[in-house]
């Protein structure tokens, strides 16, 4: 943990695969987004370079909108954060990871979603799943298609033999199988990571259980009556951008500043002024933003009445 100006960096930087080497990949490279997030929050310049993916013009945007914020309506967290040692799919990765937050907030706050029936899944998934039933937890899988045709959102929750809701992940892509086999990494990364808080935080856990009882939909999306969707398709990033909601007036790309060149590695950040660029905890959320204005349409009053996300 580093402290700056007043600041503690994230201290956790955990990843979840069968494969030793590709989950200390994962793990370093989510050290690198949150320390190199921290590093630009800390920073003396209170400007930075961006490009407008909407505009495709070069924008000036404040680091403390997009470096650690608990504001609310300008809160700020790795989100939308992305890093890899190779450019191709890296901006792709990071847009991804913004809009699966806002699409936790759909589902959260307004109950949006289906139940997501017969998910493709890789072989790690697979693998994954079968780990999860030898040792009684139940999964759920919800899918999420609210920003444009393309990016598929799938959530999976996390029940144990008393049906007591322990964790989730999420994860967003344009490959359905993709997004829902790391929905599931994600899910047990996380719940082996919070086993602490499950034992200590009942009252909240039982609170938790009964309202995701109560938003879980009753639609259901079964893929193999809907094979179309299942296609992993191949699409260019400007295409990416062109399927998102038009009141998505801009999305920012930033390349951070390298804190660690061994591997040669880029790190980069997508956020948005109309969406929200962090987890979206009850504190965080601005009513009037445009993604609640659009969407779910929240007063000030639903939103004190909903329990707080305890996913993610």
């Amino acid at each position: 943990m580093l402290r700056a100006k007043g600041y503690l960096s994230p201290s956790s930087f955990n990843s979840c695969d069968l494969n030793p080497a590709i989950a200390f990949k994962k793990s370093y490279s989510e050290t690198l987004e949150r320390l190199t997030l921290f590093s630009l929050t800390t920073a003396n310049s209170k400007y930075i370079k961006a490009f407008d993916l909407i505009s495709k013009k070069e924008v000036l945007v404040k680091n403390s909108d997009i470096g650690y914020s608990s504001k609310k309506g300008k809160s700020s967290d790795s989100t939308g954060t992305a890093s890899l040692p190779q450019s191709s799919g890296l901006v792709e990765k990071g847009i991804f990871e913004l809009i699966e937050k806002n699409e936790l907030f759909l589902f959260w706050y307004g109950g949006w979603g289906k139940a997501l029936i017969n998910p493709p899944m890789d072989k790690t998934a697979i693998i994954t799943a079968q780990t999860l039933k030898n040792i009684n937890i139940d999964f759920k899988f919800i899918i999420l298609k609210d920003f444009g045709k393309l990016i598929k959102t799938v959530i999976c929750l996390l029940f144990d033999q008393k049906k007591t809701f322990i964790g989730a992940g999420i994860s967003g892509n344009t490959s359905l199988e993709k997004a829902t086999s790391d929905s599931i990494s994600e899910a047990l990364n996380l719940y082996c990571s919070n086993l602490e808080f499950f034992s200590k935080e009942q009252e909240r856990i039982e609170k938790s259980t009964s309202y995701v009882q109560q938003i879980y939909p009753t639609d259901k999306f079964d893929v193999q009556n809907n094979t179309e969707i299942n296609k992993v398709g191949s699409y260019t990033l400007d295409q990416i951008v062109a399927s998102l909601p038009r009141w998505i007036e801009n999305l920012d790309l930033v390349l951070l500043q390298d804190i660690d060149n061994t591997f040669s590695t880029k790190t980069i950040k997508v956020f948005s002024d109309n969406i929200i660029n962090s987890l979206p905890l009850k504190e965080y959320i601005d009513i009037d933003k445009s993604i609640n204005v659009h969407t779910l349409k929240l007063n000030e009053e639903k939103l004190a009445e909903t329990p707080n996300l305890t996913i993610a």
